[in-house]
């Protein structure tokens, strides 16, 4: 029997453990992969397939650097004008934006409106009676919520129940350091006064790559030999267990940390609030935003409104036709601005 065909007839098999109607459920997946069965059942348990398919496709960084790197080599290959120099320097600052707007979040949503479990779960669990699963730009990786069983890991483009309550972006510092130096250094890498071979967005590339490798490592092992238990092994443990392998930590300090408590007792979606201020749509927030100058808040402050600002994107990527979660183009371009700002 061949790779392919064990893979496909091991995962169906555990699909039907799962008590999951594969053929039910298969052509509402399908319009979001665009793969047959046996690919979409293969490609869950096959590591290059699952990165390839699920997060190369979706993780802005990876590409941008991918972008960023060719594009600086290309020019190492030419002899410039100091008008050539500057204008792509230009090019490559436009880069930017996008590279402040990617990121890795972790999230939270409600498993449970029995609030007599939440002192156990608080004393059990790192994240008490909440659903935790991880946001790589616009996808989706959790387990124990798979319309397949709750022992697969199944990207999507969204929660599966509309109960996704708060995100926190985690901090990839190793990155941020690298493609830092890059920009600070442009120039002298154009004009090869510095060895292209030592350029920080190249490291910082290898970096993205193997935190891809890891998430994808980690989602091909659950499916293929992690059964979920809401105690011993869940969606928590999937979660922490990548950011572990990743290197990466959840920055619980300050107003933050205090939201997400929050979100650990309620259970529920709750109105944002920052200082008496509520925002109870994305304009809310984008007015609060326009008015005030964020290089006078603490960090801690921007980090908190950086949050919603990420909340609200989510709900508007799943709801674009609710008016309380569209924001202007205007507004959208001023918080890309505060985002490469905060960033770089």
């Amino acid at each position: 029997m061949s790779k392919y065909d064990k893979f496909v007839r091991t995962l169906a098999k555990k699909c039907q453990e799962e008590n999951a109607n594969l053929d039910k459920e298969f052509p509402q997946i399908q319009k979001y992969n665009g793969m047959n069965k046996n690919d979409y059942l293969f490609s869950l348990q096959d590591e290059q397939t699952f990165k390839n398919k699920y997060l190369l496709t979706h993780y802005k960084m990876y590409n941008l650097l991918d972008y960023l790197n060719q594009k600086i080599y290309a020019l190492t290959q030419k002899e410039l004008t100091e008008e050539g120099i500057q204008n792509a320097i230009n090019e490559l600052e436009d880069i930017k934006t996008e590279l402040a707007n990617s990121r890795i979040e972790i999230f939270f949503c409600n498993v449970s409106d029995n609030k007599k479990l939440i002192p156990f779960a608080n004393a059990t669990m790192p994240y008490g009676l909440l659903h935790v699963g991880l946001l790589i730009d616009d996808v989706i990786i959790q387990w124990g919520r798979s319309v397949l069983g709750k022992s697969i890991v199944n990207p999507s483009d969204n929660v599966i129940y509309n109960d996704y309550i708060f995100a926190i972006e985690i901090d990839n510092q190793p990155i941020w350091d690298c493609i830092k130096e890059t920009f600070n250094n442009l120039r002298d890498y154009i004009t090869k006064k510095k060895d292209y071979n030592s350029m920080g967005t190249l490291q910082a590339f290898r970096i993205a790559d193997n935190q891809l490798n890891i998430i994808a490592s980690q989602s091909v092992k659950y499916n293929v030999d992690r059964s979920y238990n809401i105690v011993l092994k869940n969606c928590q443990h999937f979660a922490t267990s990548i950011l572990d392998k990743l290197k990466l930590k959840v920055n619980k300090n300050g107003p933050v940390g205090n939201v997400l408590e929050k979100t650990m007792k309620v259970l529920n979606r709750f109105t944002l609030e920052y200082n008496g201020e509520e925002f109870r749509t994305r304009k809310d927030l984008d007015n609060f935003a326009l008015i005030h100058d964020f290089s006078k808040l603490s960090k801690e402050d921007r980090r908190l409104l950086f949050c919603y600002r990420n909340v609200f994107d989510y709900y508007e990527r799943n709801n674009p036709d609710d008016k309380n979660y569209q924001s202007s183009d205007y507004a959208k371009a001023y918080w890309n601005e505060l985002a490469e700002k905060e960033k770089f």
